[in-house]
């Protein structure tokens, strides 16, 4: 038995992190599930040593330009009916990036041995946070929620068309903001605004530079932050303001 320290969320929203004990981490996963609670993250508990060099060893870092052009060749091929396993076996030998090749070899290796492709990603350690958690919400189903004493847990959908939702940011007068995620696993950002998921691209001029992808915070004089893409596939801070 190994123990593992387990973040999750309840019916009411609220988030709690317990240490459990079990054979495996999919163990943790299917009991805690199972009580309905949503899961957002299990990892192994380090000894204090291990932890220590985890926290003041030298933190991996990712090339980001080169792994969003895999992930537009990886979406590309499993919008055209690719099987993930066969979409992961043509991009990892063809990565011009040693370290990011590496990386998806052992993403690969991991599915073909049964794991989630989400759970994959995220035990690399290198791999965006909020990359993860989209592929998490895609598998899952998973919806964007607010909650709030006076109406408690309320789910708030995605965007029309789409698979999955992740809430990142609100504001004081109900307004979130985060990731709506289609059916292929390729998120946009969102803005709910008077109980209407609406897709953040269509409220940005006609010649915007940048795709948003991300929508992180909202404040209440409805400026939002995130991250997106510009036509040449790179990806870049944004911060939309509203037109008065």
């Amino acid at each position: 038995m190994s123990e593992w320290v387990l973040k999750y969320a309840d019916a009411r929203g609220e988030i709690h992190q317990q240490t459990a004990n079990a054979g495996s981490e999919q163990e943790v996963r299917d009991r805690y599930s199972q009580q309905g609670f949503l899961i957002y993250s299990i990892r192994a508990r380090r000894s204090g040593i291990a932890a220590g060099a985890g926290l003041f060893g030298r933190a991996k870092k990712l090339n980001l330009e080169r792994f969003l052009i895999f992930n537009q060749q990886f979406v590309t091929l499993i919008r055209a009916g690719l099987p993930i396993l066969k979409a992961l076996d043509l991009l990892a030998d063809r990565l011009t990036d040693a370290s990011l090749g590496h990386h998806i070899k052992a993403v690969r290796d991991d599915v073909k041995n049964g794991t989630l492709l989400s759970e994959a990603f995220r035990r690399r350690g290198v791999f965006p946070k909020i990359y993860t958690t989209s592929v998490l919400a895609g598998e899952q189903t998973s919806h964007a929620f607010l909650w709030t004493r006076e109406t408690g847990m309320k789910d708030l959908g995605t965007v029309k068309g789409d698979y999955s939702s992740v809430a990142l940011g609100a504001n004081e007068k109900g307004e979130v903001v985060g990731l709506s995620i289609d059916k292929t696993g390729v998120p946009r950002a969102f803005l709910r605004r008077n109980g209407v998921m609406i897709d953040l691209n269509t409220l940005l001029q006609a010649n915007a530079p940048i795709h948003a992808l991300v929508a992180e915070v909202i404040n209440s004089r409805d400026e939002i932050v995130g991250f997106g893409v510009n036509g040449s596939g790179q990806t870049h801070a944004f911060l939309a303001t509203p037109c008065r």
